[in-house]
């Protein structure tokens, strides 16, 4: 699968479903650092799998969530998904 980079929604004819497991990971760039245990990506990972993309959000399919956050001049999160 080719990598997306940018804020444009895939078409869904384009987007191809993950088939093995995966490791999900978030890059928070923040103005100001959250506390740690207050990043989550759940609401991200509903949608990933509601745009067919990951089958479900299960074990099964996502071996990790990991999340990552800097400090920038402007807010965005950056969500990769890797194939193990």
């Amino acid at each position: 699968m080719e990598q997306v980079a940018g804020d444009e929604q895939i078409p869904a004819d384009e987007s191809a479903a993950f088939t093995s497991r995966v490791h999900i990971t978030f890059h928070h760039i923040r103005k100001r650092l959250a506390d740690p245990d207050g990043l989550s990506g759940k609401a991200a990972i509903d949608g990933i799998v509601e745009a067919g993309i990951l089958p479900d959000d299960s074990a099964k399919f996502v071996e990790e969530v990991r999340h990552q956050q800097i400090k920038g001049s402007k807010e965005e999160t950056v969500i990769v998904i890797q194939e193990i």
